[in-house]
């Protein structure tokens, strides 16, 4: 997947144009007409953004970022619990680039293809890793912590590879300072630093969403 092109399709900065982008495409979103996003409305709603293939690879992401910014606003009474509001749709939209980042990379660790990453997988990665600014003195250690959430059965989810990272600051565009797409074009890159409130979310939440 082009990651750059698909984080560049994503209508998150204030400029008038993506402001407006966002509220046409909660609109398209909101079949119930009630202000309000279930998981699915968002799915499809995305779908017509990113295209149901990357919806589908990266359902994951899309999970962890709904979980993660459904209560932003601080309503979490009645529906409005389970579901996201125009208010949050920035949010989650933010949220998502994150989680798509982390996915990415999730991916580029986990060469057995098989949804987990192993402890091998993990150290035959460590110079990998490093591009993406995290450096271990224990690996083995750092391993264990991320499967300890897991019940330490030796095989890390995406879920705890993301709490682990976001700890981290692990940065996908390590030392850059924009994003080069094709054509030249280039789109800043989000800080790495100061994922406070979204780390301390992804830990709360304890979340089981797997890819």
């Amino acid at each position: 997947w082009d990651l750059p092109a698909l984080v560049a399709k994503l209508p998150i900065s204030e400029t008038k144009k993506d402001k407006e982008h966002r509220l046409q495409l909660f609109a398209a979103a909101d079949s119930s007409g009630n202000g309000l996003l279930t998981v699915s409305e968002v799915q499809l709603g995305l779908s017509t953004l990113l295209g149901k293939n990357a919806v589908r690879a990266f359902n994951a992401a899309i999970i962890s970022a709904f979980r993660a910014s459904k209560d932003a606003d601080g309503n979490t009474a009645g529906s409005a619990a389970d579901r996201v509001s125009r208010e949050e749709f920035h949010t989650l939209l933010v949220n998502l680039r994150r989680y798509l980042e982390l996915l990415v990379c999730f991916h580029q660790v986990d060469v057995s293809d098989d949804s987990h990453i192993s402890l091998a997988e993990f150290q035959h990665a460590l110079p990998l890793i490093k591009t993406w600014g995290v450096h271990m003195v224990d690996p083995v250690r750092e391993f264990d912590a991320m499967d300890a959430a897991g019940g330490r059965n030796g095989k890390v989810l995406f879920n705890e590879f993301a709490g682990w990272a976001l700890r981290k600051n692990l940065d996908v565009w390590h030392g850059q300072t924009e994003i080069k797409l094709q054509g030249g074009r280039a789109v800043p890159k989000l800080p790495s630093i100061g994922n406070t409130e979204l780390t301390a979310k992804h830990a709360m939440l304890g979340q089981t969403v797997s890819t």
